[in-house]
């Protein structure tokens, strides 16, 4: 049992996964409404909807817990679409990897899975900026990080993992000029958050 819950499996994965379907799809709009780094072209929260659809259709007849995150990672790949859903997919894949791998899943393979999103995630964007999705998950991981060292808790190392990915998005607005103008955030890093 992790923290007082049943273990994950492969249900529960797909539970997660389809939760953040659903908010991307509820806050689709805003983050389309706010993507103008590098182009105001309007698709961020729709790539990275596309993208987690495509991930949870490959996983939608497997089972357990390495299959469906092995899955997860092929559909999220397969399907990433913009440079979002691209990067998006990097980070699915990075988790993944570590899920598929792990006898079980706690604490710290959610750390390693987070630092294996991040340099997946670094690793696909030719020119790497600060103030993109980018930032938001090396926030994440190094919050889990830092958390894993004071906790052995798989909630509270989740929970300082968002903490830390919301904060690197408020402060996208200030790192980009495009985002400093319209006086938005990243579209990316907020759907990542």
């Amino acid at each position: 049992m992790i923290d007082g819950q049943d273990p994950l499996d492969g249900a529960n994965l797909k539970q997660i996964f389809s939760t953040y379907r659903d908010v991307l799809d509820e806050h689709r709009d805003f983050l389309n409404s706010v993507n103008v780094y590098p182009v105001a072209d309007g698709d961020t929260g729709t790539n990275m909807l596309v993208t987690i659809r495509a991930a949870l259709d490959a996983a939608a007849h497997t089972e357990d817990l390495a299959g469906v995150a092995s899955k997860l990672a092929h559909g999220a790949v397969m399907g990433g679409r913009g440079n979002s859903g691209i990067i998006l997919s990097q980070i699915v894949k990075g988790m993944m990897e570590i899920v598929a791998a792990a006898p079980s899943v706690g604490p710290g393979e959610f750390v390693e899975g987070l630092d294996r999103a991040r340099s997946l995630a670094y690793d696909a964007v030719a020119d790497p900026v600060e103030g993109t999705i980018l930032s938001a998950v090396s926030a994440a991981a190094s919050g889990a990080r830092v958390a894993l060292n004071e906790s052995p808790s798989l909630t509270e190392v989740v929970d300082a993992a968002h903490r830390a990915a919301n904060d690197a998005v408020t402060a996208t607005t200030g790192q980009l000029e495009q985002l400093t103008r319209a006086g938005v955030v990243d579209g990316g890093a907020k759907g990542f958050a």
